[in-house]
């Protein structure tokens, strides 16, 4: 529940508009650490288990273990794939603390893509993650043609259907999921990365397809393609 709580937090200070200068707010996860880079101000908080484990506690289920009471380097970078830090600061982490502020010397919110956590005497990673910066957008459209011939390749009718979008990341993790009414279409906000796009309308049969977008930037017409054939 607490990582749910948190989770949700993620997606309001992301989704929120930042109407001073160029800041935006921007997060990610690496499932034990959660990131909100807002303008200069990165928030890095450990997504521990509740207390309360029936008797065996895995201790995996407390990241905080590898930070509290540490001095902790945190960076983040514009450039995906190069480690290459565009800003860094380094602090101590409190003792009985689950999240941590960082202040960076300048704002590089609109051109970073990740950001990361190591331990600043061994330089050994503790968490890194990249960003949601990037958009897939569509609906889920019909065609009449075979679902495994070229016309599934694309709709041929120009209505968003009513049904279930799902995308799973190249690793098959759900990192969304829409349900659409008749005429509406979905908006994915996720890290950049290769995606795979599935549906179910009705008795449709939906042809399952790859989408890859990169950090800022939006994949629009990603058309959940299901044959009515």
């Amino acid at each position: 529940m607490r990582r749910l709580r948190w989770t949700v937090a993620l997606a309001a200070i992301a989704a929120a508009a930042v109407p001073v200068g160029s800041a935006l707010a921007v997060d990610g996860t690496d499932h034990r650490f959660a990131f909100v880079l807002h303008g200069r101000t990165l928030t890095v908080r450990a997504l521990d288990q509740p207390s309360d484990c029936g008797g065996y506690c895995d201790p995996f289920a407390f990241p905080s273990a590898a930070v509290r009471g540490r001095r902790v380097r945190a960076s983040c970078g514009g450039t995906a794939g190069h480690r290459r830090p565009a800003v860094r600061q380094t602090r101590r982490w409190p003792a009985h603390a689950l999240s941590l502020r960082f202040h960076f010397g300048r704002d590089i919110s609109r051109r970073a893509t990740w950001c990361l956590i190591e331990d600043a005497r061994t330089g050994g990673d503790v968490a890194f993650a990249y960003l949601r910066t990037a958009h897939i957008s569509g609906a889920i459209r019909y065609t009449g043609g075979d679902p495994f011939g070229p016309a599934a390749r694309g709709p041929q009718y120009d209505n968003n259907e009513a049904g279930t979008v799902t995308l799973r990341d190249s690793s098959g993790v759900v990192v969304g999921q829409r349900r659409l009414r008749a005429g509406q279409g979905f908006d994915f906000l996720v890290a950049p990365g290769r995606f795979r796009l599935t549906a179910k309308s009705g008795d449709a049969q939906c042809i399952p397809r790859t989408v890859r977008v990169h950090a800022h930037r939006t994949v629009r017409k990603a058309w959940a393609v299901c044959s009515i054939y």
